[in-house]
């Protein structure tokens, strides 16, 4: 009993000498942690300048693009795989003769009735499938006064060279009449 209290106790001893090196090895081991830690934040914070910036880079050429469409004075569109317009330009809004948000999604529809473009959807159907352009060089909108006018249309599909599209961007070219 008296050997193994005695192995018991020099045990003990030997654990509290080992103390101070252990919690110094533990400081240590902290100090590492906090360095790793300091230097995945300073490449945190560099990364994040990084975005900052491209984020600023990609809002100009947003803005840029945006101007460009909305005061070409030709009339623009952009729409998804399914025909629904995403956003059109006032020059489309001014040819048709109604405020943009009445072109927005599928309100085109009510201008581009069916009855005088009977093949658009399966052309414009037929264009998304294989990816590739589509041009309809009879195509008929019917105004709100309810004249009718002939432009031609053509959609690209965007990305044009990389399927599938993402996005579908189209111009509409009034020649100039009224029927």
């Amino acid at each position: 009993t008296f050997a193994a209290w005695r192995k018991a106790r020099e045990a003990r001893r030997l654990a509290f000498n080992e103390l101070p090196d252990r919690v110094s090895d533990f400081a240590k081991l902290l100090d590492g942690v906090r360095e790793q830690s300091d230097r995945t934040l300073d490449v945190l914070d560099a990364h994040t300048k990084t975005l900052d910036d491209q984020n600023r880079v990609l809002g100009n050429i947003s803005a840029m693009i945006h101007g460009e469409m909305e005061l070409d004075p030709t009339p623009r569109f952009i729409c998804d795989n399914d025909g629904r317009n995403l956003n059109v330009n006032t020059a489309y809004a001014r040819l048709v003769g109604c405020g943009r948000d009445e072109l927005m999604n599928f309100g085109y529809q009510r201008f581009v009735p069916a009855d005088l473009n009977p093949t658009y959807v399966d052309e414009f159907e037929d264009a998304v499938a294989q990816h590739r352009s589509v041009e309809m060089p009879c195509f008929k909108i019917r105004r709100p006064d309810g004249t009718i006018i002939t432009t031609s249309v053509r959609i690209v599909p965007h990305p044009e060279n990389d399927p599938p599209a993402n996005y579908w961007v189209g111009i509409v070219v009034n020649p100039g009449g009224h029927t």
